[in-house]
């Protein structure tokens, strides 16, 4: 049989393949992407320092040893908006 008659039915058979084997890891509960960089509890304390307005963004994302952009995404994590506020001389 050419090869060519047949690479269409093995990439169907890969992608069924596939599928399948997300769907197992996914009742198993192990296919849960990138884990978070901070746990919920560091998020609900950098929240308490954050609300001290004793902390940076900066100072906050040393003590926790994490970048500044993460530090950004803990409010969307905690569904709480942090209230950015400028200052003008």
């Amino acid at each position: 049989m050419p090869r060519s008659a047949s690479d269409p039915f093995e990439a169907d058979l890969i992608r069924m393949h596939t599928k399948e084997d997300i769907a197992v890891a996914r009742a198993m509960r192990k296919l849960n992407g990138k884990k978070p960089k901070l746990s919920v509890r560091h998020q609900t304390e950098l929240r308490r320092m954050y609300d001290t307005g004793e902390y940076s963004f900066s100072d906050l994302a040393e003590v926790l040893d994490v970048s500044r952009p993460t530090i950004y995404l803990v409010p969307m994590m905690l569904h709480q908006p942090f209230l950015l506020v400028s200052i003008t001389n």
